[in-house]
């Protein structure tokens, strides 16, 4: 089973320029991120590194354009999927963990 949900479109609520100023201040060795999942959101070109290319991807996903913005806005699960049996009951305590590129700032995006 691989767990899915449509991207967000850009300009929608929830990323925010707070987004943006966090990333950036990140990237400037002001305000780090936390380890895990703000970190992993800021990094919205997967690259596994924060820098300018990521401020700008989450800065033109807020305002509304849809070219340059990498994966910002876009949903990744953890685990990524998961095999299962012939299933003929329901499977409980089988929660996955998603973040959504570019949602580095608490409130996140429901």
């Amino acid at each position: 089973m691989t767990p899915t949900k449509a991207a967000l479109l850009p300009a929608s609520p929830g990323i925010s320029t707070v987004d943006v100023i966090a990333t950036q201040r990140h990237f400037l060795n002001l305000v780090p991120l936390p380890l895990g999942c703000r970190l992993a959101a800021a990094d919205a070109n997967g690259d596994a590194a924060v820098d300018t290319v990521d401020v700008v991807a989450i800065q033109r996903f807020f305002l509304g354009l849809s070219t340059g913005t990498a994966n910002v806005g876009k949903y990744q699960f953890s685990p990524a999927n998961r095999a299962y049996q012939t299933m003929v009951n329901d499977q409980v305590d089988q929660s996955y963990g998603a973040l959504i590129f570019g949602d580095v700032v608490t409130p996140f995006v429901q």
